[in-house]
């Protein structure tokens, strides 16, 4: 699972994403990787591997008081999922979708953050 930290520039919406934040339920294997997404009642399997990375944030403008060793003060953890809505019959084929959530650190509550 590869795992990097992504410069300002690469951050920016592409063409087509949907940008927002939406809480979300997600549920992961033995080795803590997403392997399945519950979003507005519907269950949809993680269907690549997921990819993980880290954003860094502004907290000096979104904290009033920094708390040393706080986790995610600097960063987000944000995931890029790929991910197929759970078949409800043998012959039934749901369109794959790439979605990016991040994860709370400290609560570890998972917000959905874009859609492509």
């Amino acid at each position: 699972m590869p795992t990097v930290i992504r410069p300002e520039a690469d951050r920016a919406p592409r063409r087509g994403a949907v940008t927002l934040t939406e809480s979300i339920d997600i549920e992961c294997d033995e080795q803590f990787l997403p392997h399945r997404v519950i979003w507005k009642e519907r269950r949809h399997l993680v269907v690549e591997a997921p990819v993980r990375w880290y954003q860094r944030r502004s907290w000096w403008l979104e904290e009033p008081r920094a708390e040393r060793g706080r986790p995610g003060l600097v960063a987000h953890e944000i995931w890029r999922l790929q991910v197929q809505l759970e078949a409800t019959s043998r012959t039934e084929t749901a369109e794959v979708h790439t979605i990016d959530v991040s994860r709370h650190l400290a609560s570890g509550r998972w917000r959905l953050v874009r859609v492509h």
